[in-house]
């Protein structure tokens, strides 16, 4: 089945074209964008061939799909297809996607034949991404486009993945790893992400308005890619900001969940002016249906811009970097964290692997549906403080010595999490996610104690070794 994250970069693949099918006479129609990626994309397989915009709620509820009249209080959500009525200047209607809702209460949206072009009626337009207001009396007004108001009647729903079946797949947990990377590291991230432990990326795109990152498409394509940053060129001018992230925008590869606006050089002296550029640049991000971060250090941030106007408007959007050195540090050093209010992910080491890399851990998660049949399991790799009993893992409820610290890395690379506890509570922890007390007994008795001087020696090996 289809995701909303495909159908959204579908449609940004196609705006500014003049989509047809081969079933409609007329060109570029507005019903016609519809039918395309309906039909003919590979994503759905609903049939809207050759109808009047306004026909378009029958024919959703023809095809069992959800349909929702609007009452002077709802609002089409992401990923909905919305029909309105253009009375008293054609009795056609008019049909798009919504694409985004934005900060302000407006929507985005995707839409053709919006151009008032005179040929409109035969050879139709063009795709177009416009920005939209809905009031309670129903009129839904273009805010950056000069066409005429039309009036919503509904929306209808497409099946995505997940539908109905309480589940939802994007994000990460708290306590997860990812890494950030650039041209600097190389095209292909499969050993690097092998080496650091985690397969989750955020990838740099862009910066200023003039460079790109040559290797950011093969870097998607061998990470779990979960957003992409964009080094900030703008100080404090709100449309040099969003002229970076339109061309941000404009160049991604794929369509993550996050955007990322790196911040940490070039400000000027006017802090507001500094914070509206920032606000500017996510807002846009926003405004095209991602869910923006801001990336900075924390001295940096306090002097430069007014961190409280950017959480208050994006609550939890804070990605906030500090590292104890520039050792190899593959876990973070607790002592040192940046406590700023709103931090989402920290950045706690650009020495993740020898020879450098950026490494970052979820402070606040995101929300996770599982399917109800499902069972929100936690693995482990545990020792006590004193390490005399070595490691043991936890994995679906059931614990075993550990006898080799690859085997450590290979569990935490696929999620567990790693526990050191106080020696009086490291029993009674394995009891507790086993019924089998004798079965936890062996464990402890069968863990590898030598996988400590294995710590130890890596950590010798690593010492003193820097750079990026």
């Amino acid at each position: 089945m289809t995701s909303k994250a495909q159908l959204l970069n579908t449609l940004d693949s196609l705006v500014n074209q003049r989509v047809t099918v081969p079933t409609n006479p007329y060109g570029g129609q507005c019903v016609a964008l519809i039918d395309n990626v309906l039909q003919y994309q590979g994503l759905f397989n609903l049939d809207f061939s050759y109808l009047n915009a306004i026909d378009g709620l029958s024919r959703a509820e023809s095809l069992g799909l959800k349909v929702t009249r609007f009452n002077g209080a709802n609002n089409p959500p992401v990923g909905s297809v919305w029909v309105t009525n253009c009375l008293p200047y054609h009795q056609f209607g008019h049909i798009g996607f919504v694409v985004a809702e934005n900060p302000d209460g407006t929507v985005t949206t995707v839409e053709q034949n919006i151009d008032r072009n005179g040929d409109a009626l035969y050879n139709g337009g063009w795709t177009r991404k416009v920005t939209r207001n809905l009031d309670s009396a129903g009129n839904f007004s273009y805010i950056d486009w000069n066409a005429p108001t039309q009036q919503m009647v509904g929306w209808f729903e497409l099946p995505f993945d997940g539908a109905g079946d309480d589940l939802e797949t994007e994000g990460m947990n708290k306590g997860d790893y990812f890494i950030d990377v650039s041209a600097y590291q190389s095209a292909d991230l499969t050993g690097i992400c092998q080496a650091s432990g985690t397969r989750n990326t955020i990838i740099k795109v862009s910066e200023g308005v003039g460079w790109l990152s040559p290797v950011m498409a093969q870097q998607t394509n061998t990470s779990n890619c979960i957003g992409y940053y964009h080094f900030a060129r703008f100080g404090g001018d709100v449309g040099t900001a969003q002229a970076e992230a339109n061309y941000f925008v404009s160049n991604l590869p794929s369509r993550p969940k996050y955007l990322v606006c790196d911040y940490e050089d070039g400000a000027s002296g006017d802090k507001q002016a500094n914070t509206n550029a920032v606000l500017a640049f996510m807002d846009v991000c926003k405004s095209n249906g991602f869910e923006p971060i801001y990336y900075s250090y924390k001295p940096y941030t306090l002097a430069n811009v007014y961190v409280d106007q950017i959480t208050a408007r994006y609550p939890n959007s804070l990605w906030i970097a500090a590292y104890p050195n520039y050792d190899v540090t593959p876990h973070p050093v607790w002592e040192i964290y940046p406590n700023m209010s709103h931090t989402k992910w920290w950045q706690f080491t650009s020495t993740g692997i020898a020879g450098g890399l950026d490494k970052n851990v979820v402070i606040v998660g995101d929300s996770f549906k599982k399917k109800k049949e499902e069972e929100d399991i936690m693995n482990f790799v545990v020792r006590s403080e004193s390490g005399a009993e070595g490691w043991v893992a936890v994995v679906n409820g059931r614990v075993f010595g550990i006898g080799s610290m690859s085997t450590v890395d290979t569990l935490e690379g696929v999620g567990a999490k790693r526990l050191q506890l106080d020696d009086g509570d490291f029993k009674r922890f394995l009891e507790s996610q086993s019924n089998d007390i004798k079965g936890v007994e062996q464990a402890i008795r069968e863990a590898n104690v030598a996988v400590i001087k294995q710590i130890e020696d890596r950590a010798q090996a690593t010492q003193g070794q820097t750079g990026k």
